[in-house]
Protein backbone atom coordinates (compact mmCIF):
# COMPACT_ATOMS: atom_id res chain seq x y z
CA UNK A 1 0.00 0.00 0.00
CA UNK A 2 1.27 3.06 -1.20
CA UNK A 3 -0.38 5.44 0.91
CA UNK A 4 1.79 4.06 4.00
CA UNK A 5 4.79 5.56 1.76
CA UNK A 6 6.27 8.57 3.03
CA UNK A 7 7.30 11.54 -0.06
CA UNK A 8 8.89 14.92 -0.37
CA UNK A 9 6.66 17.27 -0.19
CA UNK A 10 8.91 20.01 -1.17
CA UNK A 11 12.68 21.04 -0.82
CA UNK A 12 13.60 24.67 0.21
CA UNK A 13 16.36 26.91 -0.58
CA UNK A 14 17.64 26.56 -3.80
CA UNK A 15 18.34 30.03 -6.24
CA UNK A 16 16.52 31.42 -8.75
CA UNK A 17 18.88 34.22 -9.37
CA UNK A 18 22.75 33.76 -10.22
CA UNK A 19 24.97 33.38 -6.83
CA UNK A 20 28.48 32.87 -5.93
CA UNK A 21 27.71 31.56 -2.72
CA UNK A 22 26.89 28.03 -2.00
CA UNK A 23 23.36 26.49 -1.35
CA UNK A 24 21.57 25.04 0.85
CA UNK A 25 19.01 23.01 0.41
CA UNK A 26 16.31 21.83 3.10
CA UNK A 27 13.83 19.00 2.52
CA UNK A 28 10.60 18.95 3.59
CA UNK A 29 8.91 15.45 4.05
CA UNK A 30 5.96 14.30 4.55
CA UNK A 31 4.68 10.36 6.16
CA UNK A 32 2.04 8.68 4.55
CA UNK A 33 -1.20 9.16 4.57
CA UNK A 34 -2.06 6.02 6.15
CA UNK A 35 1.21 5.68 8.11
CA UNK A 36 1.03 4.03 11.87
CA UNK A 37 0.34 7.02 14.90
CA UNK A 38 3.43 8.36 15.87
CA UNK A 39 5.70 7.63 12.15
CA UNK A 40 7.86 10.90 11.73
CA UNK A 41 10.13 11.32 9.19
CA UNK A 42 13.88 10.37 10.51
CA UNK A 43 16.02 10.42 7.32
CA UNK A 44 17.58 12.37 4.74
CA UNK A 45 19.46 11.64 1.98
CA UNK A 46 20.71 13.92 -0.99
CA UNK A 47 22.00 11.01 -2.79
CA UNK A 48 19.34 9.03 -3.95
CA UNK A 49 19.76 6.48 -0.48
CA UNK A 50 23.51 5.97 -0.95
CA UNK A 51 23.85 7.99 2.32
CA UNK A 52 21.26 8.56 5.19
CA UNK A 53 21.17 11.92 7.76
CA UNK A 54 19.32 12.93 10.64
CA UNK A 55 19.99 16.24 8.86
CA UNK A 56 17.42 17.42 6.66
CA UNK A 57 19.48 20.47 5.26
CA UNK A 58 23.15 20.10 3.05
CA UNK A 59 25.34 22.83 1.63
CA UNK A 60 26.19 22.41 -2.24
CA UNK A 61 28.91 24.77 -4.02
CA UNK A 62 28.30 23.43 -7.23
CA UNK A 63 25.42 23.00 -9.79
CA UNK A 64 24.11 19.72 -10.62
CA UNK A 65 21.30 17.21 -10.06
CA UNK A 66 20.35 16.65 -6.62
CA UNK A 67 18.56 12.98 -5.80
CA UNK A 68 16.72 13.51 -2.78
CA UNK A 69 14.94 10.73 -0.52
CA UNK A 70 13.17 10.73 2.98
CA UNK A 71 12.52 7.66 5.37
CA UNK A 72 10.30 7.58 8.00
CA UNK A 73 10.63 5.91 11.65
CA UNK A 74 9.13 2.60 10.34
CA UNK A 75 11.56 2.28 7.47
CA UNK A 76 9.74 3.08 4.85
CA UNK A 77 11.42 4.77 2.22
CA UNK A 78 10.44 7.82 -0.80
CA UNK A 79 10.35 7.74 -4.13
CA UNK A 80 13.24 9.94 -5.81
CA UNK A 81 12.48 13.71 -5.71
CA UNK A 82 15.17 15.57 -7.96
CA UNK A 83 16.02 19.14 -7.66
CA UNK A 84 18.13 20.64 -10.31
CA UNK A 85 20.63 23.43 -9.04
CA UNK A 86 21.96 25.86 -11.98
CA UNK A 87 22.52 28.80 -10.61
CA UNK A 88 25.69 28.77 -8.72
CA UNK A 89 28.96 30.49 -10.71
CA UNK A 90 32.03 30.67 -8.57
CA UNK A 91 34.42 31.47 -11.76
CA UNK A 92 35.15 35.22 -12.73
CA UNK A 93 34.76 35.91 -16.18
CA UNK A 94 37.83 36.27 -18.21
CA UNK A 95 39.19 39.75 -19.32
CA UNK A 96 41.49 40.69 -22.03
CA UNK A 97 43.82 43.28 -22.50
CA UNK A 98 45.33 43.35 -25.88
CA UNK A 99 48.92 45.58 -24.98
CA UNK A 100 49.67 46.31 -21.06
CA UNK A 101 51.41 49.11 -22.12
CA UNK A 102 49.69 51.80 -24.26
CA UNK A 103 51.27 55.33 -25.60
CA UNK A 104 48.88 58.18 -26.00
CA UNK A 105 49.98 61.41 -27.74
CA UNK A 106 49.30 64.24 -24.77
CA UNK A 107 45.53 65.38 -25.43
CA UNK A 108 44.07 62.81 -28.27
CA UNK A 109 41.18 60.70 -26.89
CA UNK A 110 41.79 56.94 -27.57
CA UNK A 111 38.71 54.46 -26.97
CA UNK A 112 40.38 52.24 -23.96
CA UNK A 113 38.06 49.59 -25.00
CA UNK A 114 39.46 48.79 -28.62
CA UNK A 115 40.89 45.08 -28.57
CA UNK A 116 39.82 44.79 -25.14
CA UNK A 117 37.50 41.26 -25.07
CA UNK A 118 35.30 40.10 -22.22
CA UNK A 119 33.06 36.92 -21.35
CA UNK A 120 31.68 34.88 -19.03
CA UNK A 121 30.99 31.18 -19.69
CA UNK A 122 28.32 30.58 -16.81
CA UNK A 123 26.06 33.52 -15.60
CA UNK A 124 26.83 35.68 -18.56
CA UNK A 125 28.37 39.48 -18.20
CA UNK A 126 26.58 42.13 -15.74
CA UNK A 127 27.03 44.88 -18.65
CA UNK A 128 25.78 47.68 -16.18
CA UNK A 129 29.15 46.38 -14.18
CA UNK A 130 31.65 46.61 -16.65
CA UNK A 131 33.78 49.86 -16.33
CA UNK A 132 37.30 51.61 -17.26
CA UNK A 133 38.43 54.21 -15.06
CA UNK A 134 38.92 56.95 -15.97
CA UNK A 135 36.95 56.75 -19.20
CA UNK A 136 38.50 59.79 -20.97
CA UNK A 137 42.10 59.94 -22.29
CA UNK A 138 41.88 63.33 -23.03
CA UNK A 139 41.86 64.42 -19.33
CA UNK A 140 44.85 62.37 -18.32
CA UNK A 141 48.27 63.61 -16.96
CA UNK A 142 51.41 63.49 -18.76
CA UNK A 143 53.35 60.68 -17.75
CA UNK A 144 52.80 57.06 -16.40
CA UNK A 145 48.91 56.59 -15.79
CA UNK A 146 47.13 53.34 -14.76
CA UNK A 147 43.62 52.04 -15.83
CA UNK A 148 41.57 50.27 -14.25
CA UNK A 149 39.28 47.88 -16.27
CA UNK A 150 36.78 45.67 -13.71
CA UNK A 151 33.98 43.24 -15.01
CA UNK A 152 31.29 41.62 -13.44
CA UNK A 153 29.35 39.00 -14.16
CA UNK A 154 25.85 38.13 -13.20
CA UNK A 155 26.50 36.10 -9.96
CA UNK A 156 28.68 38.93 -8.76
CA UNK A 157 32.32 37.89 -9.68
CA UNK A 158 34.60 40.19 -10.42
CA UNK A 159 37.98 40.33 -12.34
CA UNK A 160 39.99 43.68 -12.51
CA UNK A 161 43.03 44.40 -14.52
CA UNK A 162 45.41 47.53 -14.61
CA UNK A 163 46.54 48.94 -17.95
CA UNK A 164 49.67 51.16 -18.26
CA UNK A 165 49.09 54.46 -20.20
CA UNK A 166 52.17 56.90 -21.22
CA UNK A 167 51.25 60.30 -22.22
Amino acid sequence: DTSLYPSVDSVDGNTSIWTNENVTLSINGIIGTKSPSGTIISKYSFDNGKTWSTDKTKIFGENGLIYIRVEDSNGNKSDTYVVEINKIDKIPPTLNLPIEILQIPVGNVLDLWNGVTYYDNDSGINEDLVTVTPDDTSTLNIGEQQIEYSITDNAGNTTVKIRTVNV
